[in-house]
């Protein structure tokens, strides 16, 4: 029997698969439009669920976002919700991913194999008008959180989404308990962005418990039309360790 081993070429490959399932000339993800929002995050909370040598940056805050990729390479259209928590590592500043919601399984199992996003399967509401946006996601019978945006100016230099250093956790292969630390960055095209005054609401579950980590009002709101075009890099750069494990089990696998 063959054993899989991952070096840092095979990691590359993996992320650069997905954008040969297009064809060179494609993205992978096209017009995707995305609802986000800054909150103030509770400092304690989050250290007890973040991997080793990871750690809540200077201003403690967190980007929620709830997407619709109404076309993408891969599988049918769908919609996605995430919590990104800013951290400082050794390898610098980013965004890690304790929490992601999707509707999609194929989208599921290609963001938990090739990227260590967590994704577990949700209902979604993703309505938009001229000058609104309503989201929300639902799970177990819960509205986890729902997002009403009123949208405003458009933004001239708008900040990345993705296109930022995020450091996942991976399992790899069999190894259920070794999870490595994922240092991965995505390269997009934002064709629009506008500023957007965002009405939060996010509720208390017991399997999917992110209402805890959230300490205060979102701010820095905004409404994004990207296209999502492939890979820049993609390596392995540490272990989360056993006491993260035991910290995620609710947010990443119940």
């Amino acid at each position: 029997m063959e054993t899989r081993q991952h070096s840092l070429p095979t990691f590359k490959k993996e992320f650069d698969d997905l954008k040969n399932l297009a064809g060179k000339n494609s993205n992978l993800w096209d017009g995707a439009r995305i609802l986000l929002a800054d909150v103030l995050i509770d400092k304690k909370q989050v250290k007890r669920i973040l991997p080793l040598f990871m750690t809540p940056t200077r201003e403690a805050k967190a980007t929620l976002f709830i997407a619709n990729y109404v076309k993408n390479c891969f599988t049918v259209p769908y919609r996605e919700a995430a919590f990104l928590i800013h951290v400082k590592t050794p390898f610098g500043k980013g965004l890690h991913c304790p929490w992601m919601i999707v509707d999609d399984d194929s989208a599921m199992i290609y963001g938990r194999d090739y990227l260590g996003y967590p994704k577990k399967m949700g209902e979604f509401i993703f309505e938009e008008s001229n000058s609104a946006v309503h989201a929300s996601v639902k799970r177990r019978g819960i509205e986890i959180m729902k997002m009403d945006a009123v949208k405003g100016k458009p933004e001239e230099k708008p900040e990345p989404v993705f296109a930022q250093k995020f450091f996942n956790v991976r399992n790899p292969g069999q190894l259920y308990m070794l999870h490595t630390i994922c240092l991965f960055r995505a390269k997009e095209n934002i064709t629009e962005s506008c500023q957007a005054e965002i009405k939060l609401t996010v509720s208390e579950s017991p399997v999917d418990p992110i209402a805890q980590l959230i300490d205060g009002s979102p701010f820095n709101g905004r409404m994004v039309v990207m296209d999502i075009i492939g890979g820049a890099y993609m390596f392995p750069v540490g272990f989360a360790g056993l006491y993260w494990f035991i910290m995620n089990h609710k947010l990443r696998y119940e």
